[in-house]
């Protein structure tokens, strides 16, 4: 008797981890079903990249759209409503590329990204760009698999423009609040960067 009941709690056992891995293996497939572009815009992983002497760019992302047309009124709203937020998240990642320079990297400067940080969390309380406009939209329909069920929803991405004066102009500010702080490393950096803009950033009309 006692080896009928090993077998039967062996076999039950086995029955629980075959569930859990089908169940694992049901979870993880998603399947793009239709995108609004045959290639992912270069501008959502990058939108800065696209910048031109007028206009400076920024992506916003709106995951878990169940209905596509409310879904893409939603994100241009949010977008818009975040374009102070956006604006220095995109400055933020251009400018800590610049910490990577030849020029700048060579001075060895220590916390430098702390310094850096720094002084755009000050300008950023200060400035506020004019608000965002949509450059371009971008979508994306998955089918997800869950336990509960197959799920169909969207993912929206919102490029909008700024001006490029007013990055022009918060980055300025930035190099300045660096080049005049007490922070002897800081002054470094402000001057390194100032150096590596081809002596500062030139105030364009946008």
């Amino acid at each position: 008797m006692d080896f009928y009941r090993k077998v039967t709690c062996i076999v039950a056992l086995l029955t629980t981890i075959n569930v859990s891995c089908a169940s694992l293996s049901f979870s993880s497939k998603d399947v793009l079903v239709e995108r609004s572009a045959s290639e992912k815009p270069v501008w959502l992983n990058d939108p800065a990249s696209l910048e031109n002497p007028v206009e400076f760019y920024a992506a916003y992302h709106k995951p878990k759209v169940f209905l596509l047309e409310l879904g893409m009124k939603q994100a241009q709203a949010n977008a818009i409503s975040n374009s102070k937020a956006l604006f220095f998240s995109t400055l933020r990642k251009k400018m800590e590329n610049l910490l990577n320079e030849p020029s700048v990297k060579e001075k060895k400067i220590e916390n430098a990204k702390v310094a850096l940080d720094e002084a755009i969390a000050q300008v950023e309380k200060s400035y506020s760009p004019t608000d965002g406009t949509q450059k371009g939209v971008y979508w994306e329909n998955w089918r997800r698999e869950t336990p509960e069920g197959t799920r169909n929803e969207y993912e929206v991405w919102i490029q909008l423009r700024f001006r490029k004066g007013e990055y022009n102009d918060a980055v300025a500010q930035i190099i300045d609040r660096l080049k005049n702080s007490q922070n002897q490393q800081a002054k470094v950096l402000g001057n390194a960067l100032f150096q590596s803009l081809d002596g500062g950033v030139s105030e364009e009309e946008g």
